[in-house]
């Protein structure tokens, strides 16, 4: 017996982590329905060889796009292609562990309130500097407003930690493609303004592989904090209706956001820069141990966070 849950994974020239990612979705102790592999313009294509060591039951899906496209128009023709009542991402670079989708499943069929979104925490590993964490995504409350939480933070995670209720996606209008980052956090917003439901399973079920040090990690995250005020931007209205306090914990997710980016681009002097900005600031503690611990270096800084939850 199958889950009723589709996976999708985008690639892009990276067969080593594809092969591996596929391999963990074979190696589910509950097989999910249906495998689709989105090859986003890879030289050369991905061939469907990819699929070899498919367990009996599981449908499997090889699409290609001419050229690139980018990770969430490959993401969306999954999506629309999907056989399954559910869809679970994995990114090419990541892996799930054997029971992800056997927990989802379990999840998905027991009696209570309907759920749209299922997300869990992921085990981060920071590849290049040698550390690794949990990832710490929040619940909600029945009287929570999931929409304005969100707004401040990202409480879910990224799409391999999260698996969403195929309609619910359709409805909300799938990923925001012309966002040149932080497509998934902007659709969360979306399903939580729709009034979908958000439901947090507390065991890690994805292996999630970070690699500093890299041309496209530099470009990815200067775009993810151009994405995080355009979603300002978009939601103004929203953002305009936060009370101090929550305005407050917004700017220091934005400054974060900037420490982030110095620390994965290995510019320890501004990132003890940023940090202590931070402190004079908000007058956290954290940033200014992280403003001393970021002239070690940047694995300092993730050691920290992996070993003292800061």
């Amino acid at each position: 017996m199958a889950a009723n849950i589709s996976v999708v994974i985008p690639t892009h020239n990276r067969p080593g982590g594809l092969a591996a990612a596929v391999k963990s979705v074979f190696s589910q102790t509950l097989p999910p329905k249906e495998l689709i592999v989105v090859d986003d313009g890879s030289t050369p294509p991905i061939s469907a060889d990819i699929f070899s060591g498919c367990p009996a039951g599981v449908s499997v899906k090889l699409l290609r796009n001419g050229s690139p496209k980018g990770a969430n128009n490959a993401r969306n023709r999954g999506i629309r292609e999907a056989a399954g009542e559910w869809i679970a991402f994995l990114d090419d670079d990541d892996e799930f562990f054997p029971e992800k989708i056997e927990v989802v499943s379990q999840a998905i069929n027991e009696k209570g309130p309907p759920v749209d979104v299922i997300y869990h925490p992921a085990h981060i590993f920071m590849v290049n500097e040698g550390v690794s964490y949990i990832s710490k995504p929040t619940s909600f409350s029945s009287e929570d407003d999931v929409f304005r939480k969100l707004l401040i933070k990202n409480h879910i995670g990224g799409t391999p930690m999260v698996v969403v209720r195929k309609s619910a996606l359709v409805k909300a209008g799938l990923f925001d493609e012309q966002l040149p980052a932080l497509q998934d956090y902007e659709l969360w917003l979306r399903l939580a303004q729709s009034d979908y439901t958000f439901s947090l399973l507390k065991k890690p079920l994805t292996k999630y592989h970070h690699i500093t040090k890299t041309k496209s990690i530099t470009s990815h995250e200067d775009s993810g904090l151009q994405a995080l005020y355009a979603i300002e931007q978009k939601y103004s209205k929203a953002f305009a209706g936060l009370n101090e306090k929550e305005r407050r914990l917004f700017e220091m997710r934005k400054q974060n956001r900037r420490v982030r980016v110095s620390l994965l681009n290995n510019n320890n002097l501004l990132a003890s820069k940023l940090f202590w900005q931070g402190f004079l600031r908000f007058k956290k503690p954290k940033y200014l141990a992280g403003a001393i611990v970021a002239l070690f270096g940047s694995k300092a800084v993730f050691w920290l966070r992996s070993n003292l939850s800061v």
